[in-house]
């Protein structure tokens, strides 16, 4: 592991390749993903149901699922000021989990580039967030998906026709 070859670094890194890097999610450890060996399919404009089992599998399983449903809030850029004693106030300082929060959110966001058809990528490529580009993503395709079932399923239950001979 990283953090353990490097350990005055803030953050530990894995990526997410292997079996050995399967951990619970916590507030310091980012993931980064291979999209070539785990999303492996990429989505086109007709098979996003199997695209997105395949990433809200790997999301749910990293514990990073609220990313895309919009349950991990980002933080405040900055910490309020500190007021002293004597009621001054400390200029505003950068925020800690907030860039931890930015800096997962891009790498999803980019296993999410990589795991897109390139007609599909200039239809999320100005997302600056995961949640952005999965909203626009679930717009554009789960009502396809779900009229193409949905005519699919009609199409089977509807009664053969038969010919009488006379």
């Amino acid at each position: 592991m990283v953090s353990e070859l490097f350990p005055l670094t803030r953050f530990s890194f894995k990526m997410a390749i292997s079996p050995e890097s399967v951990f619970i999610n916590n507030e310091t450890t980012l993931v980064a993903f291979n999209a070539g060996s785990q999303l492996p399919l990429k989505l086109t404009s007709t098979n996003f149901p199997l695209w997105r089992a395949q990433l809200t599998s790997l999301l749910i399983g990293y514990d990073l699922q609220g990313y895309i449903d919009g349950t991990t809030i980002c933080p405040s850029s900055t910490l309020p000021p500190n007021i002293s004693p004597d009621g001054s106030a400390s200029a505003h300082a950068p925020n800690p989990a907030f860039l931890r929060w930015l800096r997962q959110d891009k790498l999803i966001l980019h296993a999410i580039l990589a795991s897109v058809s390139e007609s599909v990528m200039p239809l999320i490529a100005a997302s600056s967030t995961t949640y952005d580009a999965w909203s626009k993503l679930q717009r554009l395709y789960a009502n396809r998906s779900r009229i193409s079932f949905q005519h699919s399923r009609l199409a089977c239950r509807s009664p053969h026709q038969s010919f009488a001979l006379s």
